[in-house]
């Protein structure tokens, strides 16, 4: 039987809750968690990528070219999902949950936080002058500190008159600071660089949400869509230019190479070259967070950004603009599955590099390399790992070679998605390797000795694919609910034996004994089979939710459950299967798989190593600690297009007081009252979505969410996407 017991050491900002069950003994101890769980910022100074993970701080080497990537050191920074900013007197300016903080990167390879302000509110965008920092903090207007010593930065003065800063930028001797609501607002800095004076406001037709200048030119997004140009040779004095039409609503603009980077809600670029305005070309869904980099070294020039996946991305530029992707750095939500090998996970991520990872190492700096396959499915068959990449339809057949890198045997192309593989040893020692698509089932068969294709036969007629097997010399395929079974005893020539009903849609399949387990959006299921056909049903979990992976272990099933986190099922209770125990996960938990005393789980926040026991003696886990202090966390996902979640701590001091969670519009106009309750202390995560106080969907846009805690408010900004 599963325990009650939970001892998670979390390395992310979303707990993991157990609901218990019983009282018998066991233990899941979060061992290890990789760096993929999203990268809000980047900077790039003397070819290294300092980037911000949710995790922490990171510094990335590029290697050969920026054909690989090392990971130098890394700095935990607890709960860093705010951006990072820029590079300065080697130093990096960093965000995290309300405070502002220093990073000493002089030394790449050992970078140390210095330093850490308390603003009571995050920010925005910031710029510097010297020794003194400027910064956006929404409705707590703009915030000066003062860095003389950066080991104990100083807030000098709050800038009350924006009502809501967006914006924040330093031209000459003058601050601008645009108010999302009330237009530009600007000071003067010449004499007091701490206490900035006011000169003025001009509040212009167009809405202005961000600025960069070039030369005396400022280049404004506009909320109405389009680029607003105002000229500051006057700096007291701005004049409207014009409003230049842009090819979509623009959310944001940046410099960077001598070009104007105009961005939209979807992450799209237009590229303008500041002189004639004419637009050099258009990234399309290239980065959501931050604007592209260029950086140009000797070898030639690249392009560097964080995409709508929380991505860091490199490209190669050639001379007409046109990219290649070189390496991604941090896509959690774009790891699909994984095999496992001794003491290595390989990981497919989609449409970045294959992760290798050791799955030894403890804490925040597992072992990573890459290989430039792009997977999103792979199966391991002894010490042969088929990989199917669904960028350039090509499926991978290579060998584990434990003392260096994988070794490719072959490259086969094919047409369609892949949604599945699987392999199985033949009765002559060749090797059976299905393909599944949505549509069809593509049967290779491969030379144990060289890997190389002896025949290949195509299963078409199918309709709605999602997963499949083969176990000796029958082929399962799961379409829609039906389980349909092929003889392949030739593989050239797979026979039709049969089909079969289920209760919903099949989404993982295996054989043990004389058993079939599947499972799906209709739970868990057990058959027993009677030669290849599920004959009997011995058991079954009925679950509203999906069950995307499971695992065998003894008595139990280790289920990913998607939304739902991981379920631990007791297949043996004598009533038939019960739940043992729930937890929540902090992401999309897809894939999952046991070694030794290990689990691991393939989820949105990235690739999760537990320890886990059945049996012995382990002490009740510490109660989680109460906050010291309020902290109103920056929702995750951000962007979102479905539901989001909202972290809040309250501290022991705030016990009984109330606390309102209040959604509202670019207009400041409320859309919901998600939350009001007595606070009880303790971290408490509440789930939006993306609705109304009506129910209602709301359209797509820039919200914010303010959390009233007794007398103290905090309010954050957040996207969503339809």
């Amino acid at each position: 039987m599963c325990s009650s017991l939970l001892l998670l050491l979390m390395l992310f900002p979303v707990n993991l809750s157990a609901q218990n069950f019983d009282d018998t003994d066991s233990i899941l101890r979060l061992r290890s968690s990789s760096l993929w769980r999203g990268v809000n910022n980047l900077v790039v100074e003397d070819n290294l990528i300092y980037a911000v993970h949710k995790s922490g701080f990171a510094v990335y080497d590029p290697q050969q070219g920026f054909l690989g990537v090392d990971t130098l050191s890394m700095v935990s920074l607890e709960h860093a999902y705010e951006n990072s900013f820029r590079l300065f007197n080697e130093y990096l300016l960093y965000n995290r949950s309300g405070r502002v903080g220093f990073v000493f990167v002089k030394d790449p390879s050992r970078p140390f936080v210095t330093a850490e302000s308390d603003l009571q509110t995050s920010f925005l965008e910031a710029d510097y002058r010297s020794l003194y920092l400027y910064l956006a903090c929404g409705f707590e207007g703009v915030k000066v500190l003062y860095l003389g010593r950066r080991d104990n930065p100083v807030l000098e003065t709050r800038l009350r008159e924006p009502a809501h800063t967006v914006a924040v930028w330093l031209h000459g001797e003058y601050l601008y600071a645009i108010d999302d609501y009330n237009g530009l607002f600007f000071y003067d800095i010449s004499e007091s660089p701490e206490e900035p004076r006011f000169i003025g406001k001009r509040l212009f037709v167009d809405q202005l949400k961000d600025m960069v200048t070039v030369g005396d030119i400022a280049y404004c997004a506009n909320t109405d869509g389009g680029l607003v140009l105002l000229d500051l040779s006057d700096p007291v004095d701005p004049q409207f230019i014009g409003r230049y039409e842009t090819e979509t609503v623009i959310n944001t603009v940046e410099e960077s190479g001598g070009y104007i980077f105009a961005s939209d809600v979807y992450g799209n670029y237009e590229i303008y070259h500041p002189d004639s305005m004419e637009i050099v070309t258009y990234l399309d869904r290239l980065t959501m967070r931050t604007a592209p980099t260029i950086l140009e070294d000797f070898s030639g020039k690249y392009l560097a950004a964080v995409d709508t996946g929380s991505v860091a991305r490199v490209f190669s530029l050639g001379a007409d603009w046109e990219r290649r992707e070189l390496m991604g750095i941090g896509g959690g939500d774009r790891l699909r599955d994984f095999a496992l090998n001794d003491n290595r996970a390989y990981i497919a991520a989609g449409a970045d590099p294959l992760i290798q990872m050791d799955t030894r190492t403890y804490g925040y700096r597992p072992a990573i390399t890459f290989y430039p396959a792009r997977s999103e499915h792979l199966v391991r068959h002894d010490s042969l790992l088929f990989l199917a990449d669904n960028n350039n339809y090509q499926l991978w057949v290579s060998e584990i070679n434990l003392s260096s890198w994988l070794s490719t045997h072959n490259l086969i192309q094919y047409d369609g998605k892949a949604v599945a593989l699987s392999s199985d040893r033949g009765a002559d020692g060749s090797i059976n390797l299905a393909l599944f698509t949505r549509d069809k089932i593509i049967l290779h068969n491969l030379n144990q000795d060289n890997m190389q294709i002896n025949s290949t036969a195509e299963i078409s007629g199918l309709e709605d694919i999602t997963t499949g097997l083969i176990q000796g010399e029958y082929l399962y395929a799961a379409d829609g609910d039906l389980l349909t079974i092929y003889i392949i005893a030739d593989p050239a020539r797979p026979v039709f034996r049969g089909e079969y009903e289920w209760p919903g849609e099949i989404r993982a399949v295996q054989i043990i004994g004389d058993r079939i387990y599947t499972s799906g959006d209709f739970g868990l299921q057990i058959n027993q089979l009677q030669g290849p056909e599920p004959w009997i049903l011995e058991g079954s979990f009925e679950f509203d939710g999906r069950i995307e992976d499971f695992v065998l272990d003894n008595n139990h099933a280790l289920c990913a459950a998607g939304d739902d986190g991981l379920l631990i099922l007791d297949t043996d209770s004598g009533n038939g299967i019960e739940l043992a125990e729930s937890y929540e996960s902090p992401g999309y938990a897809r894939a999952i798989d046991i070694s030794d005393s290990s689990l691991f789980i393939c989820d949105g926040y990235g690739f999760l190593i537990y320890d886990i026991s059945y049996s012995g003696e382990f002490p009740s886990p510490d109660p989680d600690p109460v906050p010291r202090r309020f902290e109103l966390s920056h929702n995750y996902p951000n962007p979102f297009n479905q539901s989001t979640l909202i972290a809040v701590d309250i501290p022991s001091a705030a016990d009984q007081t109330r606390i309102e969670i209040d959604i509202f519009n670019i207009l400041g106009q409320r859309v919901r009252r998600l939350v009001d309750e007595v606070a009880i202390p303790g971290r408490k995560i509440y789930r939006w979505n993306g609705r109304d106080d009506e129910g209602l969907e709301i359209s797509s846009g820039i919200y914010f969410y303010r959390c009233r805690l007794g007398g103290i408010e905090e309010s954050r900004k957040m996207l969503l996407l339809k």
